[in-house]
């Protein structure tokens, strides 16, 4: 079974819900701060924020050293 996904559909549907996201980005907000409070102290030099909203978790991972 072959997926087939179009792509500039998916990239305008993103735009238009761009500049609502951040009022709604309160869950990823959360998550991202109890995953790197589930890390070990000095986790590390780098921090990998993938999907985790508008990055908020990769600012506090930068505040904590991370990059």
């Amino acid at each position: 079974m072959t997926l087939h996904i179009n792509k500039q559909a998916v990239a305008q549907a993103f735009g238009r819900a761009a500049q609502h996201y951040e009022q709604h980005a309160e869950l990823q907000r959360q998550s991202g701060d109890a995953l790197l409070a589930l890390a070990p102290a000095g986790f590390g030099p780098h921090l990998l924020d993938a999907g985790c909203g508008t990055a908020g978790t990769a600012a506090t991972g930068a505040i904590a050293g991370a990059r």
